[in-house]
């Protein structure tokens, strides 16, 4: 994706196998597709796939760029992935390009909500996320094509396209808030991160130790042209999170969420296939997704 809005990069990066029996897919095998290594995502797929396994099940998980990626290997019949982690509004983005797709997707368990933050510093002069559709305040970085933050900008600038006027740039988010600090800082607008609410990730460890550089600039419904999902639910729900809650310093910001969902498709799961995951994801719930 560039600021032209070029379509999403999906490398799948590789495969993670689990259990003796995964050296080869079978009709009656499970077999998830999740996100980067060390992702939330990632670590929710790992644990349904031993899930599984204790009950006597076969699984596997790959390894992925993320939500577009899972979605695109699930419904493409020549891949053996028959179960998808992904954002909601990657999903929408998703089913816009392939309608076709809609009769088949079923949505399997919610995870819980994931939120976008918006860090930026005082010097960008930017003071909501509504500035980034006008351009000139630099750059907004996003950690790396098909992660959670590029797919919700990349819709935000589909549904409203002024938000192309800001450029992207793919980097390491710590890296580029280092960059905010120095003396050229102002060619960075913005990092966006897309989290789960009040998990304290080390780039927001960085703004609640340095309030006096960092703010999370908000992001409200006159922001963002919202979508619907394909059960009629909206894309987006807008709230305040709070992120550090309980320590002595903590950040709170509004901004906008969506959710956190595993999917299959209903021409790769056979109906006893899907009875039998959805009782593992009932059973498990609180270990598969915690806080959730």
């Amino acid at each position: 994706m560039s600021s032209h809005g070029s379509r999403l990069c999906l490398p799948l990066l590789g495969l993670l196998v689990i259990g003796h029996f995964a050296n080869s897919a079978s009709a009656e095998q499970f077999i998830l597709s999740s996100g980067a290594k060390d992702g939330f995502y990632h670590g929710v797929a790992s644990r349904v796939a031993m899930l599984l396994i204790e009950e006597q099940h076969q699984a596997t998980y790959l390894t992925s760029a993320g939500s577009l990626d899972n979605l695109t290997l699930l419904a493409d019949p020549k891949s053996a992935v028959n179960v998808a982690l992904a954002q909601a509004d990657a999903v929408r983005y998703f089913l816009d390009e392939h309608p076709e797709f809609s009769d088949e997707l079923v949505v399997l368990d919610d995870l819980g909500r994931e939120c976008v933050a918006l860090i930026t510093s005082a010097k960008t002069g930017i003071s909501d996320a509504g500035d980034l559709r006008t351009g000139g305040f630099g750059q907004i970085i996003l950690p790396a094509p098909g992660s959670g933050s590029a797919v919700t900008f990349e819709y935000m600038a589909r549904m409203d396209p002024a938000y192309r006027k800001t450029p992207v740039s793919y980097r390491d988010p710590i890296e580029a808030m280092l960059q905010m600090r120095m003396k050229n800082g102002e060619s960075i607008a913005a990092v966006m991160l897309v989290k789960r609410p009040r998990t304290l990730t080390p780039e927001f460890e960085i703004v609640v130790e340095n309030q006096d550089v960092f703010k999370v600039a908000p992001i409200l419904p006159e922001h963002v042209k919202n979508g619907s999902l394909p059960d009629g639910s909206p894309v987006y729900s807008f709230e305040e999170v709070s992120t550090g809650a309980g320590r002595d310093r903590h950040v709170s910001f509004k901004t906008m969420c969506t959710r956190a969902l595993i999917l299959t498709s209903s021409s790769k799961l056979n109906t006893t296939m899907r009875r039998d995951l959805s009782r593992v994801l009932l059973k498990w719930g609180k270990l598969i997704a915690p806080g959730r």
